[in-house]
């Protein structure tokens, strides 16, 4: 099934309706608005650190399996909870990590659950000879084969929407962009394009969501990809011809002549104004 920019985005697998009036609240109702809603971050999944090659203030990505897991209260704020989280990576190195509030991970993480962590390390205040991360970025893998869209390729971190989260967006933008037209019409005539090397807006919506292995990690995250660039310039693009399409507009407007510089009315305008 092939679907178009104008098609409701509730259709789209991994959406339906609930999601769909999370996205509405956003102003995203169809399919191409959809695919609007870009990453606010790239993660390398490719090739993950090891916890034995992190330095001090270094941010990195590592995929781990949880050793164990405790909430302890916070006793200056009783509401609170402090969760301490211990991993070990494939090569069995072990990572303590701290999560600040977070005493709704109790009972979510369990021994032997895989699962990805994005952070800053950081020298443990109490312990100064080991690393920790403070509130790294997680996201739990179902498997070892897990979705291709999460591992094994430059993963798209997106802002969750209400309950929405980024995992689930990026499945629901991956069956987005299978079924569009890659070659759907383009706003950008063909040789403004070719002369600034950017690709085809179908081209420029699939890497912006879903980048070549072989894509730069820096460019992606400072949007400098190509076809970042792209979406970029055309935003651009169309907001200076909805200008001038409005100047052309207001030109053909029959409007009054004011005859200002006539002698008598620019005397009588200095007369009027408050200034010199």
């Amino acid at each position: 099934m092939t679907m178009s920019l104008t098609s409701e985005a509730r259709m789209i697998k991994g959406v339906g309706p609930q999601r769909a009036e999370l996205l509405a609240e956003r102003g995203i109702h169809t399919v191409g608005e959809l695919l609007g809603y870009l990453p606010f971050r790239y993660e390398d999944r490719i090739h993950f650190s090891q916890v034995k090659d992190i330095q001090p203030n270094g941010t990195y990505t590592i995929r781990a399996r949880v050793m164990s897991g405790q909430a302890i209260p916070n006793r200056r704020f009783r509401r609170d909870a402090i969760y301490h989280l211990l991993v070990e990576d494939e090569a069995g190195g072990v990572l303590p990590c701290k999560f600040f509030h977070g005493g709704y991970l109790e009972g979510r993480l369990k021994a032997g659950q895989l699962l990805i962590l994005h952070g800053k390390a950081e020298i443990d205040r109490l312990r100064p000879a080991r690393l920790e991360m403070i509130n790294p970025q997680i996201e739990l893998l179902e498997s070892e084969d897990a979705d291709s869209t999460e591992v094994g390729r430059i993963v798209p971190i997106y802002e969750a929407i209400g309950t929405f989260g980024s995992k689930q967006i990026r499945r629901a933008m991956y069956a987005a962009v299978r079924l569009i037209d890659p070659r759907m019409p383009d706003v950008l005539p063909e040789n403004l394009r070719a002369s600034l090397g950017y690709p085809t807006r179908g081209e420029a919506l699939l890497h912006s969501h879903f980048p070549e292995p072989t894509e730069s990690l820096d460019r992606l995250n400072t949007f400098r990809s190509p076809a970042q660039q792209r979406l970029i310039f055309e935003e651009f693009f169309l907001y200076q011809l909805s200008l001038g399409l409005d100047r052309h507009a207001m030109r053909r407007e029959n409007a009054i002549a004011f005859r200002v510089r006539e002698d008598p009315i620019r005397e009588a305008l200095k007369r009027i104004l408050p200034f010199k």
